[in-house]
């Protein structure tokens, strides 16, 4: 393929003085076509016009008015059009058989909070874990015998009982069910999956996750490493790379998905006053572990498109959805603009005809303190069926507060559903019924596990590969 190359320089203050570099942009067209989807998730002038007046209530009212019309259409076609009386909760009669809307609150004893949190910092939020070496499991999840189910409306507020478990739902969801007794849950309606194309090209498309660079040298040197030896494999600059053979489709694009960035138990008060209050020494590991990011991304770019989505602990907003990171803050990329993609988290776009939903996974994260059952893979199955990107938010999981909208709720069923920063590696493909199917992957962080999947447009086949570096 022929290319066109142009180089610029430019110069940049660093702690040795000014110093030149030369940055190189291919004029070059993409092997496999892409659409970024992810225009939801962008936060408007609306949503920020006085913002932070707001109350919590009214997210939950824009999520019930969001998913009413879809829940009615799927009680339709589950319970009977016509077979069925829709009311609000003021107006229903005692023993009066209904159809009711609203939100499932789980009433949580152990629930984190902003007091819990000042008296104890370290129960505030889980840390990063991992199941196989943590029998305890009261650090991370937050559930107990005392917990009950609520159902939430712009009017009142039931306890519900009857046919619905605790493992059937978290904070967030709309659903129907009867005043006290619930006999069936209707979730929204799906939203429509884009036809798969049958002539999809034959190339890869790389995901990774969880970088968490320090900008300490000697804490960073082996996830430095591993991710070099990761980028010659992916510019196929060698046959072999650490008994990874070279692939016979090319990688056509490399998506990072959030917590490039490490930041230790963020969620917890104690770790976000902290981050207000850097020292200079932290300041300055801090810059340089976003010095070490631009490095790495930019030689990257040279032969393959990078997405970098933003996560917890990364130079961007924390509520969701997360703003992409700023190019100021990775300058090198800067130059670089058409093949370092700074995206939103959550990032949806399309790739030779496949539609990818991607999350850092901070919503799964979150999800998994709702239950000793799920696995990773099980909660975002349960996002498929509920049809919320974070049912959880605002609750537990930080949000935007909005008022006219829910930029959360799922608009398109995606082909493959992703998320990053999980405990392990998991992939599964989930029957959506009519012929519809999803592949849900869960991503480990690359910081902690080498690890990077690949998935073949053409077959939508998953595997994975491992960069250990041996010192």
């Amino acid at each position: 393929m022929a290319k066109r190359l142009i180089t610029e320089d430019v110069r940049m203050e660093t702690d040795e003085g000014t110093q030149k570099m030369t940055f190189k942009d291919d004029d070059w067209t993409a092997r496999a076509p892409y659409r970024n989807c992810s225009a939801q998730f962008h936060l408007t002038e609306k949503d920020k016009r006085n913002a932070f007046d707001r109350q919590y209530h009214s997210f939950y009212e824009a999520r019930i008015w969001a998913t009413k019309q879809r829940i009615l259409e799927n009680a339709d076609r589950f319970i009977g059009k016509g077979k069925y009386s829709f009311r609000s909760m003021n107006d229903i009669a005692p023993l009066e058989e209904v159809l009711v809307i609203g939100v499932i609150v789980k009433r949580l004893t152990q629930r984190p909070g902003v007091l819990k949190a000042l008296i104890n910092e370290e129960r505030a939020a889980y840390a990063n874990y991992d199941e196989e070496d943590e029998p305890n499991t009261d650090l991370r999840c937050l559930i107990s015998d005392e917990d009950y189910l609520e159902l939430e409306s712009d009017q009142q507020i039931v306890k519900l009982a009857g046919n619905i478990k605790m493992d059937d739902c978290a904070t967030g969801c709309c659903e129907e069910g009867d005043v006290f007794t619930v006999k069936q849950v209707v979730w929204p309606m799906q939203a429509p999956q884009p036809a798969l194309s049958a002539n999809r090209p034959s190339v890869n498309v790389a995901f990774t996750s969880g970088l968490e660079l320090t900008g300490i040298i000697n804490d960073d040197i082996k996830t430095i490493s591993s991710f070099q030896m990761l980028s010659d494999w992916l510019k196929n600059d060698a046959d072999m790379v650490n008994g990874n053979e070279r692939l016979q489709n090319e990688v056509d694009r490399l998506v990072v998905l959030g917590q490039s960035i490490e930041c230790r138990q963020a969620h917890d008060v104690y770790s976000v006053v902290k981050m207000l209050t850097l020292t200079k020494s932290e300041k300055k590991t801090s810059f340089q572990a976003l010095s070490a990011l631009d490095r790495l991304f930019c030689g990257l770019a040279e032969k393959v498109q990078v997405d970098v989505a933003s996560g917890l602990g990364d130079p961007c907003p924390s509520l969701y959805p997360q703003q992409p990171i700023h190019r100021a803050t990775l300058p090198r990329t800067a130059h670089t603009a058409k093949k370092v993609n700074l995206v939103t988290n959550p990032y949806e776009f399309e790739l030779g005809g496949v539609r990818f939903l991607c999350t850092s996974g901070e919503n799964v994260s979150d999800l998994l303190r709702m239950s000793l059952e799920w696995t990773g893979c099980d909660v975002l199955e349960n996002i498929l069926k509920w049809q919320h990107i974070a049912p959880t938010c605002p609750d537990t999981l930080d949000g935007f507060p909005m008022t006219h909208r829910d930029a959360l709720f799922m608009e398109s069923t995606p082909h493959v559903l992703i998320c990053g920063n999980q405990p392990r590696a998991e992939s599964r493909w989930v029957d959506l019924g009519e012929g519809r199917r999803c592949l849900c992957i869960c991503l480990p962080k690359f910081s902690q596990s080498r690890m990077v999947c690949t998935l073949d447009l053409s077959k939508l086949e998953v595997n994975w590969h491992m960069f250990e570096h041996d010192f």
